[in-house]
């Protein structure tokens, strides 16, 4: 994960991501630099197949941009839990209301969300997230197929 972190600092990031494998935290690194440095909105779409891991790369590139903008703890209370963590911990409980038992696939995302995470403009500190979702399988509430079950969180 570290070497992936040198973009953000680089002076040649472009040049430095052709040198490293191709990752779900190169495209999320330069995201966060462009954002800091241009001061601009930036938009991360991960599509693909059924099957494909869209779901594992979204969870990896929100772990990863969550991580760069991490903010250190004020208080220093042991139980405080970091914001970081807090927008980390919301995933379980949309998957639950969101993934559902296919034919192809026990947990298999039936919805889309869109993620926003909000950064300070000074120092790309994390703020806070909001969630949208979208495309969710409303027909599925009312009659699964066959072989396939209802959303998660009705069981």
């Amino acid at each position: 994960m570290d070497m992936y972190k040198t973009i953000i600092k680089s002076k040649t990031p472009y040049d430095d991501k052709k040198s490293m494998p191709p990752h779900i935290w190169t495209i999320t690194s330069l995201a966060y630099r462009q954002m800091i440095e241009l001061k601009t909105k930036q938009a991360i779409v991960i599509s693909g197949e059924s099957g494909s891991g869209k779901t594992e790369n979204a969870k990896r590139a929100m772990k990863f941009l969550t991580s760069l903008g991490a903010v250190q703890p004020k208080s220093g209370k042991v139980d405080d839990v970091p914001i970081e963590q807090k927008i980390l911990d919301t995933n379980p409980v949309l998957e639950a209301f969101g993934n559902a038992k296919t034919v192809r696939n026990n947990n298999s995302s039936r919805f889309g969300k869109y993620v926003l995470l909000y950064y300070t403009q000074a120092k790309g500190e994390i703020l806070g997230a909001r969630v949208k979702n979208y495309l969710l399988e409303k027909s599925r509430i009312v009659g699964p197929a066959a072989g396939e079950r209802n959303y998660h969180a009705f069981y």
